[in-house]
């Protein structure tokens, strides 16, 4: 931290208020982007479900298929859960994030300046 931040001398910016006020072209706004949050479909799951409901039901050695396709239906599931929950979360925290521009550094959330001494 520069002694600017500490003397609450320094310009601060919320990031995506910063990025929007550059110019396109900028390389800083670049280094600025928001974590990209990915579109998730869960079709390939539900059909691994599907089948392995399908495989299940048709009785013999296919139940043992069947238990399998279920199962990693729901792992591949959680798996992309897991990831937009990441993704998430690091948007959530690039939008609280701010930006000191005496310091040309990022803030983390919630940081606020120092007080002054009495």
């Amino acid at each position: 931290m520069s002694d600017l931040c500490a003397q609450r001398r320094c310009n601060i910016w919320a990031l995506d208020k910063l990025r929007a006020s550059m110019a396109a072209g900028t390389p800083s706004r670049a280094d600025l982007e928001p974590p990209e949050v990915p579109e998730v479909s869960y079709v390939f799951t539900l059909g691994l479900v599907a089948a392995g409901v399908l495989a299940a039901a048709q009785g013999g050695a296919l139940i043992v298929l069947g238990i399998l396709l279920i199962a990693a239906g729901g792992f591949v599931a959680v798996g992309l859960k897991s990831q937009v929950d990441e993704a998430r979360a690091a948007r959530a925290e690039w939008e609280a994030s701010r930006w000191c521009v005496a310091c040309d550094r990022r803030l983390p959330p919630g940081w606020r300046p120092p007080t002054e001494a009495a």
